[in-house]
């Protein structure tokens, strides 16, 4: 059975750390890298989140991400190599609303962007410093295209310059966390 889509969910995993929200990947084809130490169940210390990466194809992975209340969603994940920087990329695997196909065009996935650190023997990952995000586009507005919405920032502009902000703010991804693989007997 496929885990059912939640809003709550989604903003809970925007929330972790302050991610990069963006309407546009972080990375182009010739940047996608496959690491197979990535896959395999992942643990937060401290909760009992889990993420699931399974190998999804060559160049991406189906994370199952199921947080504390053990509500689950799905996502497709990218690592890129970006000027010699590694991000992971998510964003929502297809939705099945069950609604009508007007109401799934209104539905718009964003990509959120991690930096990381190290895939063994633990996953580290940092977020960007939402705060700084939203200070700095406050006094430079016109860094990167972006918009707002529910007060939270995500960026409008293109994977170029997506991948040019990353990378010319990568000290801004600072909100680390890491994960452990899980114990043999964690479901």
């Amino acid at each position: 059975m496929k885990p059912k889509f939640s809003l709550g969910l989604l903003a809970g995993l925007l929330l972790l750390g302050g991610c990069l929200p963006s309407l546009n990947a972080v990375f182009t084809d010739e940047n996608l890298v496959f690491d197979a130490s990535v896959v395999g169940l992942w643990t937060q210390p401290g909760g009992t989140a889990t993420w699931d990466f399974t190998a999804r194809n060559a160049t991406s992975y189906l994370l199952v991400f199921t947080d504390n209340d053990g509500r689950s969603a799905r996502f497709v994940g990218h690592l890129a190599n970006v000027q010699g920087v590694q991000f992971l990329d998510l964003a929502p695997e297809k939705v099945e609303t069950g609604a009508s196909p007007f109401f799934d065009v209104h539905l718009v996935p964003l990509h959120t962007i991690y930096l990381v650190r190290q895939t063994t023997p633990t996953l580290e990952l940092a977020a960007m410093d939402y705060a700084w995000l939203e200070k700095f586009l406050g006094d430079h507005p016109d860094a990167i295209e972006h918009a707002s919405f529910n007060g939270r920032i995500f960026l409008t502009a293109p994977t170029e310059d997506v991948q040019t902000f990353v990378i010319e703010h990568k000290e801004a991804f600072n909100a680390n966390f890491y994960l452990e693989r899980a114990s043999a007997h964690v479901n």
